[in-house]
Protein backbone atom coordinates (compact mmCIF):
# COMPACT_ATOMS: atom_id res chain seq x y z
CA UNK A 1 0.00 0.00 0.00
CA UNK A 2 1.58 3.56 -0.57
CA UNK A 3 2.88 5.08 2.20
CA UNK A 4 0.47 8.65 2.57
CA UNK A 5 1.93 10.28 5.58
CA UNK A 6 -0.65 10.54 8.74
CA UNK A 7 -1.60 14.67 8.66
CA UNK A 8 -0.64 15.87 11.67
CA UNK A 9 -3.06 15.72 14.91
CA UNK A 10 -3.40 18.06 17.81
CA UNK A 11 -5.25 15.72 19.70
CA UNK A 12 -2.88 12.94 19.41
CA UNK A 13 0.60 15.15 20.05
CA UNK A 14 2.74 11.84 21.25
CA UNK A 15 4.74 10.35 18.21
CA UNK A 16 4.74 6.91 19.31
CA UNK A 17 0.48 7.27 19.34
CA UNK A 18 0.46 8.54 16.03
CA UNK A 19 2.95 6.13 14.32
CA UNK A 20 0.41 3.33 15.60
CA UNK A 21 -2.23 5.20 14.30
CA UNK A 22 -0.06 5.41 10.92
CA UNK A 23 0.63 1.62 10.55
CA UNK A 24 -2.98 0.37 12.02
CA UNK A 25 -4.21 -0.71 8.19
CA UNK A 26 -0.45 -1.60 6.90
CA UNK A 27 -1.33 -5.10 6.42
CA UNK A 28 -4.97 -5.88 5.01
CA UNK A 29 -6.72 -9.20 3.61
CA UNK A 30 -9.94 -7.62 3.59
CA UNK A 31 -11.80 -4.85 4.76
CA UNK A 32 -13.07 -5.20 8.41
CA UNK A 33 -10.78 -2.78 9.73
CA UNK A 34 -11.57 0.06 7.78
CA UNK A 35 -15.31 -0.59 8.28
CA UNK A 36 -14.72 -1.08 12.15
CA UNK A 37 -12.50 2.34 12.35
CA UNK A 38 -15.44 4.27 10.12
CA UNK A 39 -17.83 3.05 12.80
CA UNK A 40 -16.22 3.95 15.69
CA UNK A 41 -15.39 7.21 14.13
CA UNK A 42 -19.54 7.85 13.84
CA UNK A 43 -19.80 6.48 17.35
CA UNK A 44 -17.53 8.93 18.34
CA UNK A 45 -18.83 11.78 16.92
CA UNK A 46 -22.37 10.98 18.29
CA UNK A 47 -21.39 10.95 21.80
CA UNK A 48 -20.15 12.91 24.35
CA UNK A 49 -16.34 12.20 25.83
CA UNK A 50 -17.32 10.43 29.28
CA UNK A 51 -15.31 7.88 31.44
CA UNK A 52 -15.43 5.44 28.58
CA UNK A 53 -18.12 4.90 25.61
CA UNK A 54 -19.67 1.44 25.98
CA UNK A 55 -20.95 -0.15 22.92
CA UNK A 56 -22.19 -3.28 21.97
CA UNK A 57 -21.20 -6.18 19.92
CA UNK A 58 -24.11 -6.00 17.83
CA UNK A 59 -24.26 -2.27 17.29
CA UNK A 60 -20.57 -2.32 16.37
CA UNK A 61 -21.65 -4.94 13.78
CA UNK A 62 -24.51 -3.07 12.67
CA UNK A 63 -22.19 -0.10 11.98
CA UNK A 64 -19.87 -2.07 9.90
CA UNK A 65 -22.56 -3.28 7.58
CA UNK A 66 -24.01 -0.10 7.07
CA UNK A 67 -20.58 1.38 6.04
CA UNK A 68 -20.39 -1.21 3.62
CA UNK A 69 -23.82 -1.44 2.25
CA UNK A 70 -22.81 1.22 -0.66
CA UNK A 71 -19.91 0.19 -2.11
CA UNK A 72 -20.67 -3.45 -1.37
CA UNK A 73 -24.31 -4.39 -1.71
CA UNK A 74 -25.51 -1.01 -4.26
CA UNK A 75 -22.41 -0.85 -6.05
CA UNK A 76 -21.04 -4.52 -6.23
CA UNK A 77 -17.23 -4.22 -5.05
CA UNK A 78 -15.23 -6.82 -4.08
CA UNK A 79 -14.22 -5.72 -0.41
CA UNK A 80 -11.37 -8.48 -0.70
CA UNK A 81 -10.57 -12.14 -1.44
CA UNK A 82 -11.00 -12.97 2.54
CA UNK A 83 -13.67 -11.00 3.25
CA UNK A 84 -17.39 -12.23 4.27
CA UNK A 85 -19.31 -8.91 4.40
CA UNK A 86 -20.81 -9.71 0.93
CA UNK A 87 -22.16 -12.33 2.55
CA UNK A 88 -24.08 -11.02 5.72
CA UNK A 89 -25.25 -8.35 3.25
CA UNK A 90 -26.79 -10.79 1.57
CA UNK A 91 -29.18 -11.83 4.32
CA UNK A 92 -30.26 -8.37 5.77
CA UNK A 93 -32.98 -8.36 3.95
CA UNK A 94 -35.57 -5.83 1.73
CA UNK A 95 -33.89 -2.55 3.42
CA UNK A 96 -30.98 -2.96 1.14
CA UNK A 97 -33.13 -3.15 -1.84
CA UNK A 98 -33.12 -0.04 -3.95
CA UNK A 99 -36.38 1.40 -5.15
CA UNK A 100 -35.81 3.53 -8.69
CA UNK A 101 -33.88 6.26 -7.91
CA UNK A 102 -33.97 6.36 -4.57
CA UNK A 103 -30.51 4.91 -2.95
CA UNK A 104 -32.56 4.22 0.55
CA UNK A 105 -29.69 5.34 2.77
CA UNK A 106 -31.52 5.39 5.83
CA UNK A 107 -33.47 1.82 5.32
CA UNK A 108 -30.59 0.24 4.21
CA UNK A 109 -28.96 1.59 7.92
CA UNK A 110 -31.97 0.72 10.18
CA UNK A 111 -32.15 -2.74 8.00
CA UNK A 112 -28.23 -3.56 8.85
CA UNK A 113 -28.39 -2.35 12.74
CA UNK A 114 -31.85 -4.79 12.91
CA UNK A 115 -30.41 -7.89 11.12
CA UNK A 116 -27.06 -7.48 13.62
CA UNK A 117 -29.46 -6.82 16.54
CA UNK A 118 -31.69 -9.79 15.99
CA UNK A 119 -28.38 -12.16 15.29
CA UNK A 120 -28.96 -15.01 16.71
CA UNK A 121 -26.80 -16.51 19.95
CA UNK A 122 -24.75 -14.33 22.58
CA UNK A 123 -22.57 -11.80 22.06
CA UNK A 124 -19.66 -13.97 21.87
CA UNK A 125 -21.22 -16.44 19.39
CA UNK A 126 -22.51 -13.40 17.39
CA UNK A 127 -18.39 -12.34 17.13
CA UNK A 128 -17.53 -15.96 16.19
CA UNK A 129 -20.03 -16.35 13.99
CA UNK A 130 -19.63 -13.02 12.13
CA UNK A 131 -17.07 -10.44 10.53
CA UNK A 132 -16.18 -9.14 14.21
CA UNK A 133 -14.58 -12.62 15.09
CA UNK A 134 -10.66 -11.38 14.35
CA UNK A 135 -11.10 -7.63 13.58
CA UNK A 136 -11.35 -6.47 17.29
CA UNK A 137 -8.16 -7.86 18.45
CA UNK A 138 -6.55 -7.61 15.36
CA UNK A 139 -7.34 -3.89 14.73
CA UNK A 140 -6.07 -3.11 18.17
CA UNK A 141 -3.11 -5.03 18.47
CA UNK A 142 -1.04 -2.27 17.20
CA UNK A 143 -1.53 -0.50 20.86
CA UNK A 144 -0.80 -3.07 22.74
CA UNK A 145 2.59 -4.28 21.41
CA UNK A 146 5.00 -5.90 22.19
CA UNK A 147 3.06 -9.06 23.46
CA UNK A 148 4.27 -10.88 26.01
CA UNK A 149 6.76 -13.40 25.44
CA UNK A 150 5.42 -16.75 24.22
CA UNK A 151 2.50 -15.66 22.93
CA UNK A 152 0.66 -18.02 20.56
CA UNK A 153 0.84 -17.28 16.77
CA UNK A 154 -2.83 -16.23 16.52
CA UNK A 155 -3.22 -14.48 20.26
CA UNK A 156 -6.90 -13.16 19.77
CA UNK A 157 -8.29 -13.89 23.61
CA UNK A 158 -5.02 -12.74 24.83
CA UNK A 159 -4.76 -9.49 23.12
CA UNK A 160 -8.71 -9.21 24.86
CA UNK A 161 -7.25 -9.54 27.74
CA UNK A 162 -4.77 -7.13 27.71
CA UNK A 163 -6.29 -4.33 26.00
CA UNK A 164 -8.13 -4.46 29.66
CA UNK A 165 -5.00 -5.19 31.68
CA UNK A 166 -3.29 -2.04 29.79
CA UNK A 167 -6.20 0.13 29.17
CA UNK A 168 -5.10 2.48 31.28
CA UNK A 169 -0.82 2.32 31.07
CA UNK A 170 -1.05 1.43 26.68
CA UNK A 171 -4.25 4.08 26.04
CA UNK A 172 -5.54 1.55 23.22
CA UNK A 173 -8.08 2.74 20.89
CA UNK A 174 -10.83 0.47 22.90
CA UNK A 175 -10.84 -2.52 25.15
CA UNK A 176 -12.70 -5.44 24.76
CA UNK A 177 -14.69 -5.43 28.36
CA UNK A 178 -15.16 -8.72 30.30
CA UNK A 179 -17.83 -11.17 29.06
CA UNK A 180 -17.17 -10.08 25.46
CA UNK A 181 -20.78 -8.44 25.14
CA UNK A 182 -19.21 -4.55 24.14
CA UNK A 183 -16.36 -2.29 23.71
CA UNK A 184 -15.14 0.64 25.47
CA UNK A 185 -13.86 3.41 24.06
CA UNK A 186 -10.26 4.37 25.79
CA UNK A 187 -11.54 8.21 26.62
CA UNK A 188 -8.52 9.75 25.26
CA UNK A 189 -8.87 8.40 21.47
CA UNK A 190 -12.99 9.25 21.99
CA UNK A 191 -11.79 13.22 22.13
CA UNK A 192 -9.17 12.32 19.48
CA UNK A 193 -11.98 10.92 17.51
CA UNK A 194 -14.26 13.81 17.67
CA UNK A 195 -12.14 16.65 17.65
CA UNK A 196 -9.93 14.82 14.87
CA UNK A 197 -13.24 13.13 13.04
CA UNK A 198 -13.06 14.92 9.37
CA UNK A 199 -9.20 14.15 9.19
CA UNK A 200 -9.19 11.23 10.20
CA UNK A 201 -12.32 10.02 8.09
CA UNK A 202 -10.54 10.95 4.89
CA UNK A 203 -7.66 9.26 6.15
CA UNK A 204 -8.98 6.37 6.55
CA UNK A 205 -11.11 6.16 3.37
CA UNK A 206 -7.49 7.21 1.32
CA UNK A 207 -6.20 3.96 2.89
CA UNK A 208 -9.32 1.88 2.11
CA UNK A 209 -9.78 3.56 -1.37
CA UNK A 210 -6.22 2.38 -2.44
CA UNK A 211 -7.00 -1.23 -1.18
CA UNK A 212 -10.32 -1.42 -3.07
CA UNK A 213 -8.20 -0.10 -6.30
CA UNK A 214 -6.28 -3.22 -5.88
CA UNK A 215 -9.43 -5.83 -5.10
CA UNK A 216 -11.36 -4.05 -8.15
CA UNK A 217 -9.02 -3.19 -10.83
CA UNK A 218 -10.95 -1.45 -14.12
CA UNK A 219 -13.79 -0.96 -12.24
CA UNK A 220 -14.77 3.10 -12.68
CA UNK A 221 -15.17 5.89 -10.30
CA UNK A 222 -14.19 3.64 -7.23
CA UNK A 223 -13.75 7.00 -4.84
CA UNK A 224 -17.22 7.73 -5.73
CA UNK A 225 -18.80 4.29 -4.62
CA UNK A 226 -16.73 4.58 -0.97
CA UNK A 227 -20.24 6.33 0.40
CA UNK A 228 -23.27 7.58 -1.33
CA UNK A 229 -23.83 10.80 -2.40
CA UNK A 230 -26.06 13.34 -0.36
CA UNK A 231 -28.68 13.29 -3.26
CA UNK A 232 -28.92 12.01 -6.40
CA UNK A 233 -28.28 14.64 -9.43
CA UNK A 234 -30.92 15.90 -11.50
CA UNK A 235 -31.51 14.04 -15.22
CA UNK A 236 -33.25 17.20 -16.56
CA UNK A 237 -30.84 18.17 -18.78
CA UNK A 238 -31.35 14.77 -19.98
CA UNK A 239 -34.88 15.12 -20.14
CA UNK A 240 -34.65 18.18 -22.34
CA UNK A 241 -32.46 16.70 -24.48
CA UNK A 242 -34.37 13.79 -25.34
CA UNK A 243 -37.48 15.88 -25.34
CA UNK A 244 -36.04 17.88 -28.11
CA UNK A 245 -35.37 14.86 -30.36
CA UNK A 246 -38.98 13.47 -30.04
CA UNK A 247 -39.92 17.20 -31.06
CA UNK A 248 -38.21 16.16 -34.47
CA UNK A 249 -38.43 12.38 -34.39
CA UNK A 250 -40.74 9.43 -32.75
CA UNK A 251 -38.03 7.90 -30.30
CA UNK A 252 -38.91 4.41 -29.08
CA UNK A 253 -38.40 2.37 -26.39
CA UNK A 254 -35.08 0.11 -26.93
CA UNK A 255 -36.59 -2.54 -25.35
CA UNK A 256 -40.28 -2.81 -25.35
CA UNK A 257 -40.59 -1.05 -29.07
CA UNK A 258 -42.84 1.44 -27.50
CA UNK A 259 -42.89 4.76 -29.01
CA UNK A 260 -42.31 7.82 -26.72
CA UNK A 261 -43.08 11.54 -27.20
CA UNK A 262 -43.81 14.30 -25.62
CA UNK A 263 -47.22 13.44 -24.72
CA UNK A 264 -45.79 9.48 -24.03
CA UNK A 265 -44.33 9.19 -20.13
CA UNK A 266 -40.96 8.40 -20.31
CA UNK A 267 -38.30 7.66 -18.35
CA UNK A 268 -34.60 8.27 -18.28
CA UNK A 269 -32.86 5.01 -17.98
CA UNK A 270 -28.81 4.56 -17.19
CA UNK A 271 -28.22 1.52 -19.97
CA UNK A 272 -25.36 0.35 -18.04
CA UNK A 273 -26.81 0.77 -14.00
CA UNK A 274 -26.23 4.41 -12.10
CA UNK A 275 -24.48 2.15 -9.32
CA UNK A 276 -22.02 1.05 -11.47
CA UNK A 277 -20.90 4.20 -13.74
CA UNK A 278 -22.24 6.31 -10.66
CA UNK A 279 -22.38 9.05 -12.73
CA UNK A 280 -25.21 10.86 -14.92
CA UNK A 281 -23.65 11.32 -18.51
CA UNK A 282 -25.62 11.74 -21.72
CA UNK A 283 -23.91 8.82 -23.46
CA UNK A 284 -25.38 6.43 -20.86
CA UNK A 285 -28.99 7.51 -21.03
CA UNK A 286 -31.44 6.69 -23.01
CA UNK A 287 -35.74 6.60 -23.27
CA UNK A 288 -36.94 3.98 -21.82
CA UNK A 289 -41.18 3.09 -21.13
CA UNK A 290 -41.62 3.83 -17.35
CA UNK A 291 -43.13 0.63 -16.92
CA UNK A 292 -39.68 -1.25 -18.36
CA UNK A 293 -37.76 0.45 -16.15
CA UNK A 294 -39.35 0.01 -12.90
CA UNK A 295 -39.16 -3.90 -13.87
CA UNK A 296 -35.38 -3.24 -15.42
CA UNK A 297 -34.07 -1.42 -12.21
CA UNK A 298 -29.83 -2.07 -11.74
CA UNK A 299 -30.07 -5.31 -13.93
CA UNK A 300 -27.39 -5.59 -17.30
CA UNK A 301 -29.68 -5.19 -20.30
CA UNK A 302 -28.97 -8.12 -22.52
CA UNK A 303 -25.97 -7.85 -25.13
CA UNK A 304 -28.75 -7.65 -27.81
CA UNK A 305 -29.84 -4.27 -26.75
CA UNK A 306 -26.53 -2.19 -27.27
CA UNK A 307 -26.34 -1.76 -30.77
CA UNK A 308 -29.71 -0.88 -30.55
CA UNK A 309 -29.06 1.75 -27.91
CA UNK A 310 -26.03 2.69 -29.93
CA UNK A 311 -28.16 3.65 -33.11
CA UNK A 312 -30.62 5.30 -31.02
CA UNK A 313 -27.80 7.40 -29.63
CA UNK A 314 -26.56 8.29 -33.17
CA UNK A 315 -29.90 8.93 -34.25
CA UNK A 316 -30.41 11.47 -31.61
CA UNK A 317 -27.13 13.27 -31.89
CA UNK A 318 -27.91 14.15 -35.82
CA UNK A 319 -30.75 15.43 -35.23
CA UNK A 320 -29.67 17.40 -32.23
CA UNK A 321 -26.83 18.84 -34.64
CA UNK A 322 -29.19 20.22 -37.12
CA UNK A 323 -31.27 21.80 -34.33
CA UNK A 324 -28.66 23.98 -32.20
CA UNK A 325 -25.25 25.77 -33.18
CA UNK A 326 -21.69 24.45 -33.16
CA UNK A 327 -21.30 25.77 -29.94
CA UNK A 328 -23.73 24.12 -28.08
CA UNK A 329 -23.55 21.01 -29.88
CA UNK A 330 -20.23 20.42 -28.72
CA UNK A 331 -21.33 21.00 -25.23
CA UNK A 332 -24.05 18.85 -25.27
CA UNK A 333 -21.79 16.07 -26.95
CA UNK A 334 -19.41 16.00 -25.11
CA UNK A 335 -19.69 12.98 -22.70
CA UNK A 336 -19.99 11.22 -25.90
CA UNK A 337 -16.72 12.67 -27.60
CA UNK A 338 -14.72 11.39 -24.13
CA UNK A 339 -16.84 8.17 -23.73
CA UNK A 340 -16.88 7.13 -27.49
CA UNK A 341 -13.42 8.67 -28.27
CA UNK A 342 -14.72 10.77 -31.83
CA UNK A 343 -14.59 13.52 -32.92
CA UNK A 344 -17.66 15.91 -32.76
CA UNK A 345 -18.00 16.30 -36.62
CA UNK A 346 -18.05 12.48 -36.40
CA UNK A 347 -20.72 12.48 -33.67
CA UNK A 348 -22.83 15.06 -35.90
CA UNK A 349 -23.84 12.17 -37.91
CA UNK A 350 -23.98 13.87 -40.90
CA UNK A 351 -23.68 10.22 -43.13
CA UNK A 352 -25.30 6.62 -42.69
CA UNK A 353 -21.27 5.84 -42.16
CA UNK A 354 -20.95 8.81 -39.60
CA UNK A 355 -24.04 7.27 -37.73
CA UNK A 356 -23.00 3.51 -37.59
CA UNK A 357 -19.37 4.89 -36.70
CA UNK A 358 -21.09 6.42 -33.66
CA UNK A 359 -23.10 3.09 -32.92
CA UNK A 360 -20.24 1.27 -33.46
CA UNK A 361 -18.14 3.09 -31.07
CA UNK A 362 -20.62 2.69 -28.62
CA UNK A 363 -20.80 -0.73 -28.69
CA UNK A 364 -17.32 -0.79 -28.35
CA UNK A 365 -17.34 1.01 -25.37
CA UNK A 366 -19.88 -0.50 -23.52
CA UNK A 367 -19.04 -4.21 -24.35
CA UNK A 368 -16.12 -3.84 -22.33
CA UNK A 369 -18.38 -2.41 -19.31
CA UNK A 370 -21.21 -4.52 -19.13
CA UNK A 371 -18.59 -7.52 -18.72
CA UNK A 372 -16.90 -5.93 -15.93
CA UNK A 373 -19.86 -5.10 -14.28
CA UNK A 374 -21.31 -8.76 -15.11
CA UNK A 375 -17.76 -10.11 -13.27
CA UNK A 376 -19.01 -7.70 -10.31
CA UNK A 377 -22.09 -9.47 -9.30
CA UNK A 378 -24.60 -6.89 -11.31
CA UNK A 379 -27.87 -9.05 -12.34
CA UNK A 380 -28.07 -10.02 -15.93
CA UNK A 381 -28.21 -10.41 -18.57
CA UNK A 382 -31.93 -9.13 -18.79
CA UNK A 383 -34.49 -8.82 -21.52
CA UNK A 384 -37.86 -7.48 -21.89
CA UNK A 385 -40.82 -10.18 -21.77
CA UNK A 386 -43.81 -7.82 -22.55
Amino acid sequence: MENVTLPELESVPSPSQRAILARLFAETTNSYKFMLFLTLLDCAAQHEVSDGLRLSIRHLLGGMLAVAWFPSSLCRLNLGTQDRTAEHLARVGNGLWVDGDDIGLNNSRAACFMWAENFPGTPTQVRNRTILRYVLSRLVRPFLEPLPAGSPANPDLLLDELSRSRFDSALPLYRVDQGGETVTLHPFWHRALRREGAILDGWVKYHWLQYLQRCNPGSPGIAAKLVPPAERASLIEARTFWLRVMRASSVSCPYSGRVLGQDVPFEVDHFLPWSFVLHDQLWNLIPCDPEVNRIKRRSLADKRYVLTVGHIQADALALTAKMTSEGEFRRIAESHVLALQLPASTLRGESTADREQVSRAFERTVTPLWDLAASHGFPGPWLFRG
